[in-house]
């Protein structure tokens, strides 16, 4: 007996006091009553769970192992509007009172613990009550590494006497703890600003007894914009008495971690809310068919926020992300079996929807559809299936990527489009399937291996396009075969281009120097792989000392379409230095802004310019254009938009448009019709001894679109394609697409961003946050079938197009027991309704279109927005919804913009706030905010809405509106005349034409010829049923003559000229109508004079006004419009109490600093720098010539100023003629010589030697002080004593030869 007490002694030393016996201090069976709930919703109002019961714990085996059971379980649900409510399932109950043991490690901390063959949910509660009971005792403050739900949590205890607490300061995550998912990648630019905050603590008090109460408390907190969901857990224990051990039976249990199982968005209840596959796929079919017949809640546009929110398309998108690869096929096929509207509709819908529903059940899925029921399918419908596919797969494996393959290899059947989608959509999965790690290397690599081959072998241009850009997409291993060929100066220059623009690419400096800084430093490389160089790095994590090389080299550089493109971005990081596109290198910006200088404007193509909201990490928008290397014209653009935030949502368009504008510029001349003089041309080119001639420059149009930096489209225009584009082709092609004659029922449905993630509550329930944004677009209705469409159409519309988008965070925890559903979500919604009912009408012979609406006012069209925080609860015995609002708004304004808000305001305070201000403040929203931002900024949580218009109009009779636009003569035949007449007529009338509400009359008449400018527009107003009889009709009539004091040769000078003009405004209402050209009106007079000079080496610019009015008492159309006393407008014309105005100003500029006199007053001095811009008086030519879209050449004595500027010596003329300039293309449009007497001769399309059609001789601008004109080919000569001046189109620049190029060619 002794000896047994001395064992028992031992055994119960060799336990710390500190570990599980401070809690059990004896081995025996301790029973407590607890009580548990789980809440989730906003941090004011929430719904909940509560639990309760009685825990058994039975220690045996020397406090090695322990025993728990639970019963007498008590759950309840409680809502707002609901109450409590208390129902459980006897089967989830018996689950949860199975009994379980828990294995304890010598220190008293868990080890293992031993569960039944149960639900994964049952297990999860157990794990998180059993960890409840363990404890460190010491005294003080101290820090201890435990078990829990997690990998590891480090507790932080504090101990004084018997109270012991401790809380969460750190969880370490494991594969299976929690799910993360995300459809875009997340930003690593937060840093410590975190999104979510959570913790838990727990509170013992102890005594001889051991534990006698417990509290526990978890918070999950998640910040969406001003607002914060949470998930609070609470649980309590409080000892009710203790037994004296007993033996125990073995138990049929399984080891297995205390760590918690997570589930996903297959079954993010864990198995709480079980759904068959029969009730998914029935439910799916519910939820399409009441979008399919309710539609969207658009159609009146109303302040009821539970028409403008809807959580269809987000519960559409759970249940068809849950149902099986045979469930999908069953519920496809109750699709295809009707034909009726509404199952057409819901069919649109399910389609739209499915490449968005994560499983690899729905990628799978979509294989069948494309591969063996394409015919039941529409090739749009395959391309958005095909696209939309590898950016929602959330379960990444081999098995499905093997499966999908069949993408890449898919036959002559599929039209091309699909074809090239189907390479591109394998080429993203691929590389997300290699990024999560759920690929073997040896396969990757056959893949890469795969789309380089093709690429190198494929002998179409287009083809190998598409796998170079899948190429791009796949990453990793394939970044070498990428930089191969951007390296390689052999390969085409367009995929080295491609292989480096749109690639994305590794981030690193060294890397990124390596390969772009030769290329970039490579003056003989073209100007769009130098600038796509610097592109590249500048997107690198590129060091200061990189940087500052690549300023000085750029600076020093010559070519100043390198210096364009950095002096515009270096301005653009300046106002934007929180882009994240080039994070790196707006952190030296700073150090070498002053230093930029802009080149000249010739350039004005090339740019890089950067939008943002000012924001960090907010939204952006970068924009670059590189232009022709031989013209003024953009060659290339790239567009990238990103939405900003934690999660950034990137969209890219790159644009190649070579040989465009020249070709363009060239059709409108009409060579085709003078293609007899070629022969002629090149005859004369021979004889200057030019035997080899150029091809022009091709069309060359490429494009990609990329989201997230992958490749989704991209596509090739060769100058062949671009040749068969005419008018009548792309009106056939637009009546295709427009579907005329046919009944329309479109549906796109668009998830741009999803994010999920399952973690566990402290009670062990799951706890899942999504945040998704959505938009449904519905088109339908009909478009009657027109005519040929040689001749004039005239058809009818009848569609409706509406408009559903919304933005979704949800926080939802699930019930055991009971089986319910508690959700705090935040939602901002939008509905828009856009009806086209009008018919159109087309003549050709009028040259006008015309638009007719037939009871415009019974379309309600509109736009109403609201944001809303959102409580809900649902089981299966009832759903609770309840909207949280801050506090109850007293007075409504149901006249207003703005509706459920704590401040009204009208449409008319709006209008008076930022048209009509006295005061000029527009300070919110901010004039630097993003549209986004505004929207946000006027629906603020937790409740706010908008809508637009604010009131309904009475639904309108047999009334017509119609809109006709005609365009008069048109006259753009010679270079330096331009003439011009087009109206626009309104009419509100009644149906049988006998009333007349509103008729608007205006036309507008331009005259240019060659520098002298009239423009006269007229305005009258008909309106009978105007409140004051005498003021029926009234005229506003403005007239403007511009006379140039500019001489003959003022096109090929840069000095601005003299200028002199007056502008005329007259008004005038009357009971009938009254012509412009009378004259007993209210007039405004302004008579201008500007007369630039030099002055002490400086030009001067100096403007002269004189305002006069009269009869301005009859000026009632500017109180009518709120312009009058204080506004700006009126303090800007000053007060109209006087019958006349008799004002003067003059403004002067030299050098950026502007000065104003008024009435003779003192003078008032200023800085601007674009003043003298509207001050000059520049020529058509002139701005042409500043924007490179003409090019200069001078013959001056024995110098030439070339084409590019450079000035070259000309040798003596030995021969009889030579050449000055010519078009040495294989057609060939002119040729300029040089004659040995000085004489300049030209020969064009449509004069030449052999021309009997129009002239016998060449045309001969000999004479000096003669300037002429080719009609044919744009060109201008300037004949001055000793100097000839030619200017020449951009379209020329690639073919043009002779001595304004620096060449000598002669017929010697």
């Amino acid at each position: 007996m002794l000896a047994y007490g001395l064992v028992l002694f031992y055994g119960v030393a060799s336990v710390s006091a500190s570990g599980l016996q401070s809690i059990f201090p004896e081995l025996k069976r301790y029973t407590y009553e607890f009580k548990g709930n789980v809440s989730s919703g906003s941090v004011v109002t929430a719904s909940y769970w509560t639990i309760g019961g009685r825990l058994s714990v039975l220690l045996y085996d020397n406090y090695t192992r322990a025993r728990f059971e639970l019963d007498k379980l008590k759950p309840s649900v409680y809502s707002k509007n609901r109450g409590f409510s208390s129902h459980q399932s006897v089967e989830a109950a018996a689950y949860l009172m199975q009994p379980w043991e828990v294995e304890y490690q010598e220190s008293g901390f868990i080890d293992a613990i031993y569960l039944s063959d149960e639900p994964t949910w049952s297990k999860n509660m157990k794990r998180a009550i059993s960890i409840n009971f363990q404890l460190k005792k010491d005294t003080g403050s101290y820090t201890n590494n435990e078990p829990c739900l997690y990998a590891l949590c480090v507790m932080i205890y504090t101990a004084k006497g018997n109270t012991v607490k401790k809380y969460s300061s750190f969880q370490r995550s494991a594969g299976g703890t929690e799910h993360t998912w995300s459809s875009v990648p997340w930003s690593n630019e937060y840093g410590r600003v975190p999104e979510n905050i959570a913790t838990s603590e727990r509170i013992y008090e102890l005594d001889e007894h051991g534990l006698t109460s417990l509290h526990m408390k978890g918070d999950f907190r998640y910040k969406v914009q001003d607002h914060i969901l949470s998930v609070s857990s609470e649980l309590s224990f409080y000892l009710d008495a203790d037994y004296p051990g007993t033996a125990v039976e073995k138990l049929n249990v399984t080891r297995e971690s205390v760590q918690y199982e997570a589930s996903d968005f297959n079954d993010p209840t864990n198995g709480i809310r079980f759904l068959s596959q029969t009730h998914l796929k029935n439910r799916t079919y519910e939820i399409l068919m009441k979008i399919a017949k309710r539609g969207i809640d658009a159609d009146n546009i109303v302040r009821n926020e539970s028409l403008i929110h809807s959580l269809d398309f987000i519960d559409l998108l759970n249940t068809v992300s849950q149902l099986s690869y045979e469930g999908l096929k069953k519920l496809f096929a109750d699709l295809v079996l009707g034909t009726s509207y509404d199952l057409e509709t819901a069919r649109n819908i399910f389609l739209e929807v499915l490449p968005h529903g994560r499983s690899d059940a729905c990628a799978r899925f979509i294989k069948y559809l494309v591969v063996e029921q394409k015919t039941k399918i529409e090739d749009a419908t395959i391309l958005s299936l095909i696209r939309k596919l590898p950016f929602n797969v959330a379960n990444h494996s081999q098995g499905l990527l093997e499966e999908l393959e069949t993408f890449t290899k898919l036959g002559l059947d599929f039209p091309p489009d699909i074809r090239y989608a189907g390479i591109l959509s394998f080429a993203i999965l691929a590389y997300k399937t290699a990024e999560a790690s759920q690929v073997k290397q040896d396969y990757f690599d056959n893949i890469v291996v795969k789309y380089f081959r093709m690429y190198s072998d494929c002998p179409q241009y287009l083809d190998r396009m598409i796998w170079l850009q899948g190429l791009c997409s796949l990453g990793f291993a394939a970044d070498s075969y990428i930089r191969t060929i951007y390296s390689d100066t052999s390969r085409n220059r367009h995929e080295r281009l491609w292989a480096s623009l749109a690639c994305g690419q590794e981030s690193r400096g060294y890397m990124a120097l390596e390969i772009s800084l030769p290329i970039l430093t490579n003056e003989t490389e073209h100007i769009q792989l130098r600038i796509s160089a610097l592109h590249s790095i500048l997107k690198s994590d590129i060091r200061a000392t990189d940087f500052l090389f690549i300023h000085n080299y750029i600076i020093s550089s010559d070519d100043d379409q390198l210096k364009r493109f950095w002096y515009t971005t270096v301005k653009s990081l300046e106002a934007n230095r929180f882009f994240d596109g080039y994070r790196s290198a707006s952190y030296y910006v700073p150090f070498v802004a002053k230093q930029v200088v802009n080149p000249d404007t010739t350039y004005w193509a090339t740019n890089n310019y950067i939008i943002m909201n000012g924001d960090e990490n907010g939204p952006s928008l970068q924009m670059f254009s590189i232009g022709e290397e031989f013209s003024a014209m953009p060659a290339m653009a790239g567009v990238t938009l990103s939405s900003g935030g934690r999660r950034p949502y990137q969209t890219s368009i790159y644009l190649i448009a070579e040989g465009v504008s020249s070709h363009i510029f060239k059709n409108m001349r009409d060579f085709g019709a003078k293609d007899l003089n070629v022969e002629t041309l090149v005859k004369v080119l021979e004889k200057m001894k030019i035997w080899t001639l150029k091809s022009p420059q091709e069309v060359h149009i490429d494009v990609v679109v990329k989201i997230q930096d992958k490749t989704v489209f991209a596509t090739h225009v060769n100058q062949t394609r671009f040749n068969t584009w005419n008018g009548l082709e792309m009106a056939k092609s637009i009546m295709e697409f427009l579907r005329f004659g046919s009944h329309i029922n479109q549906q796109m449905v668009y998830y741009p961003t999803q994010m999920e993630i399952n973690i566990p509550s402290e009670l062990g329930t799951p706890v899942r946050l999504q945040s998704l944004s959505m938009g449904f677009t519905s088109v339908r209705g009909n478009l009657t079938a027109p005519a040929d469409p040689t001749l004039d159409l005239d058809w009818e519309n009848d569609l409706h197009i509406r408009f559903q988008g919304t933005q979704v965070t949800s926080l939802s925890t699930y019930a055991p027991l009971v089986e319910s559903e508690h959700t705090g979500r935040v939602q901002q919604s939008v509905v828009a309704h856009l009806p086209i009912k009008f018919n159109v009408t087309c003549q050709s012979s009028t040259r006008s279109i015309a638009f007719t609406w037939l009871n415009p006012f019974a379309q309600r069209a509109g736009i109403a927005l609201h944001s809303r925080v959102q409580i809900t609860m649902d089981s299966h015995l009832e759903r609770d919804a309840y909207t949280v609002t801050s506090k109850p708004i007293s007075k409504v304004n149901e006249q207003g913009i703005f509706f459920d808000c704590e401040q009204q305001t009208s449409a008319a305070e709006v209008l008076e706030k930022y048209l009509m201000s006295k005061v000029i403040n527009y300070d919110t929203p901010q004039t630097q905010k993003t549209f986004v931002d505004t929207l946000h900024q006027l629906t603020p949580l937790p409740g706010c809405g908008l809508i637009l218009p604010p009131t309904r109009q009475e639904q309108g009779g047999d009334e017509v509106i119609r809109v006709k636009f005609s365009l008069g003569n048109v006259s753009l035949e010679r270079v330096d005349r331009v003439e011009a007449n087009f109206g626009i007529v309104l009419s509100y009338y009644s149906l049988d034409e006998k009333n007349v509400f509103l008729k608007i009359d205006s036309t507008t008449k331009v005259r240019s010829a060659g520098r002298n400018v009239s423009v006269e527009w007229n305005l009258y107003v008909k309106q009978p049923q105007a409140f004051d009889p005498k003021k029926t009709h009234w005229k506003l009539c403005y007239k403007e003559d511009d006379v140039s004091h500019a001489p003959s040769d003022e096109d090929i000078t840069t000095t601005p000229s003299a200028y002199e003009g007056v502008v005329r405004m007259t008004y005038r209402s009357s009971d009938k109508f009254v012509s412009c050209s009378t004259d007993e009106s209210s007039s405004i007079e302004v008579h201008y004079k500007g007369s630039p000079k030099h002055v002490h080496g400086g030009l001067e610019r100096k403007v002269e006004y004189q305002i006069l009015g009269e009869r301005l008492h009859d000026f009632d159309l500017l109180p009518k419009l709120g312009l009058m006393g204080g506004t700006p407008a009126g303090q800007i014309l000053g007060s109209l109490d006087k019958d006349t105005i008799n004002s003067t100003a003059i403004i002067k500029e030299k050098n950026g600093v502007a000065s104003l006199i008024v009435n003779q007053g003192p003078e008032m001095q200023f800085k601007s720098d674009n003043i003298a811009w509207l001050l000059d008086s520049l020529t058509a030519m002139q701005l042409m010539k500043k924007f490179g879209i003409y090019r200069e050449c001078r013959l001056q004595g024995l110098t030439v100023q070339t084409l590019s500027g450079s000035v070259d010596q000309l040798q003596p003329l030995q021969c009889a003629e030579s050449l000055v300039l010519a078009d040495c293309s294989e057609l060939p449009s002119f040729v300029i010589l040089r004659q040995k007497d000085g004489g300049i001769r030209m020969y064009d399309m449509d004069h030449s030697a052999n021309n009997y059609t129009k002239t016998k001789s060449p045309l001969l601008p000999i004479n000096d002080g003669v300037r002429v004109a080719s009609e044919a080919t744009g060109i201008l000569i300037y004949r001055k004593h000793n100097e000839t001046v030619i200017l020449v189109p951009f379209a020329y620049m690639d073919t043009v030869c002779g001595e304004c190029v620096g060449q000598e060619y002669n017929n010697c």
